[in-house]
C-alpha cells in the first residue's frame, strides 16, 4: 500500500490538470479507491475490479470525482 501511496502521490503532483492513463493490476485500482474514499486501505478487497476493465477518476485539486469503476465494454 506504501508504494501505491507514493506513486498516486506522485501522479498527482506531477501531471496536474494533465489526462493520464495508468494500466495496472486490480490491488493497486482498489488502494488508489480507497485512498479516494478516506477508507482503510485494509477494506480495498470491497472494491471489485474485474480484468480488462475500466476504472476512471476526475481530478480537480484536492477533489477526485469517480467517473466509473470496473466498467467492462462489450465485446463486439
Amino acid at each position: 500500500a506504501t508504494r501505491v501511496g507514493e506513486a498516486w502521490h506522485e501522479l498527482r503532483s506531477h501531471y496536474v490538470g494533465e489526462r493520464v492513463i495508468v494500466i495496472t493490476h486490480a490491488t493497486p485500482i482498489q488502494l488508489v479507491l480507497c485512498f479516494c474514499c478516506q477508507t482503510p486501505v485494509a477494506e480495498h478487497w470491497r472494491w471489485r475490479i474485474d480484468l480488462g476493465s475500466l476504472t476512471a477518476l476526475d481530478i480537480y485539486g484536492s477533489s477526485i470525482i469517480i467517473r466509473m469503476v470496473n466498467n467492462v465494454p462489450p465485446i463486439r
